[in-house]
Order: structure tokens, then C-alpha cells, then sequence
């Protein structure tokens, strides 16, 4: 309620500039799999809210996402909903605690509140921030350890985001990170996400990992997502 409370005064106080864009994802093999429409509402304090549409090849919606300024930049309020499931998940700031909720494709509900936040919290759309707080180390290569947000678990667990290389994408460069698990053991079994972020923006330009599509099988596919060097998630609009 707070956190609602505090996005209508921003929106309200200061003039908003919206920001119109596309992401398009597709197989490790290059077939295109869904698009990305994404409209990010800026005030001049920063961004108030952020609309995302996950549409199918044939035009169909796939999934919608509502995600809102939170206590953390790296933990904002976000809501996740399928068109075509019952799947969807939620992560709300109530005061100080995070409520987290998961709903599954057969329709159960797993429910958990984090009463004590740790401080190096990070959730779904929040990565980026967390990145840009700590960016300088990682352009030095030191690894950075968060506690993150699983949806499907509505939980948190202890991963590490590794610096790679500076690679050549999309005629841009980007700094490749590794996001996996912190511990050896559960590495084993649990599949890493990368991300290549763009030096000069600091935002993502490609991501791969599970993505938001489900296979023939009724597991969620693996993806590659990409933006367009011109067309970067939150990059605060010129005025």
C-alpha cells in the first residue's frame, strides 16, 4: 500500500515520458519464439512503472507482467500473469517484510513472506539495478553474491554473479556475467543464466536462460533473449 502510495505522488508530480520497445526470443537454435513488448513509464526522479507483454509468433499474448518501485532497486513490487495458465507469481513489499506467491500450471498455491529482507536481496527485475550498484567490481572481476528471489520456489537462495569476458554484441559491446548457484554441489543440477550487459548503458542486451515459454514437455524452455543496442531496458529517456 505504501509502495502503491508513493508511485501514484511520483507520477503525479513531475511530468512522465514513456519509453515504447521490443526484445525478441528465440531457441538456442535461432527459431523465434515469442516477442517482448515492454513500456516503461519515467518520471524525473526515475522510473514509476514498468509494462511488459510476452506475445507469441501468431500475435497471441503469452504472458503479462506489472512491475513497480519497490523499498529496494533491486527488489521491486512485481506481478507476473499467463494468459492461456492459471501460472502466475507475485513479489509486494508490505511495509518491511516481501511477500512472495506462486501459482503452478495445475492451479497450487505456494505462499511465503521473507519477514527480514537480507541486504543483498535481489529479485525478479531487479538484476539490473543490482548490477548497476555494483558495477565497478564487477568490471574489476570480483564476484558478487546475492541472495535471490526463485519464483517458482517463492523463496530466496544464495547464488553468485560471475564477470566474464568483454564480448562483441549486436556491433556493441558487453560485459558477459554468469548468474548460478553459489554452492558446488547444487551447481551440478541447476542451470546458469548469462547476461551480456552493455558497457555504455549498463543495461541488457542479451539474456540466456529459462525462459518464459513453456516446451512440448511442460518445461519451461531455454531462451535467448535480445534487445536492440537503440532499445535497452531502463535507460532513463532523454529530455
Amino acid at each position: 500500500m505504501i509502495t502503491s502510495l508513493v508511485t501514484i505522488l511520483l507520477t503525479l508530480s513531475a511530468p512522465t515520458i514513456e519509453r515504447n520497445f521490443k526484445g525478441q526470443a528465440s531457441t538456442p537454435e535461432g527459431s523465434p519464439t515469442y516477442a517482448v513488448e515492454q513500456r516503461e513509464t519515467w518520471g524525473t526522479r526515475g522510473w514509476v512503472k514498468r509494462d511488459v507483454i510476452g506475445r507469441q509468433q501468431d500475435g497471441r499474448i503469452l504472458f503479462r507482467q506489472r512491475i513497480t518501485p519497490g523499498n529496494r532497486a533491486a527488489v521491486p513490487n512485481i506481478e507476473m500473469t499467463y494468459e492461456r495458465s492459471p501460472k502466475k507469481f507475485s513479489v509486494v513489499w508490505n511495509k518491511d517484510q516481501v511477500e512472495l506467491t506462486f501459482v503452478d500450471p495445475s492451479g497450487a498455491t505456494i505462499k511465503n513472506t521473507l519477514q527480514e529482507p537480507p541486504t543483498n536481496l535481489v529479485g525478479p527485475g531487479g538484476i539490473l539495478a543490482a548490477i548497476r550498484e555494483d558495477w565497478t567490481l564487477l568490471r574489476q572481476g570480483t564476484t558478487l553474491r546475492w541472495m535471490m528471489i526463485v519464483p517458482p520456489k517463492a523463496d530466496a537462495f544464495a547464488v553468485r554473479l560471475v564477470p566474464g569476458n568483454i564480448e562483441t554484441v549486436l556491433g556493441t559491446p558487453a560485459l558477459q556475467v554468469t548468474l548460478e548457484a553459489d554452492s558446488w554441489l547444487v551447481r551440478m543440477f541447476a542451470p546458469s543464466t548469462q547476461f551480456w550487459i552493455d558497457l555504455k548503458h549498463q543495461s541488457t542486451l542479451r539474456y540466456r536462460g529459462i525462459g518464459a515459454k513453456d516446451g512440448p514437455d511442460g518445461a519451461p524452455m531455454e531462451t535467448i533473449l535480445e534487445f536492440k543496442p537503440d532499445a535497452l531496458p531502463l535507460v532513463p529517456p532523454e529530455r
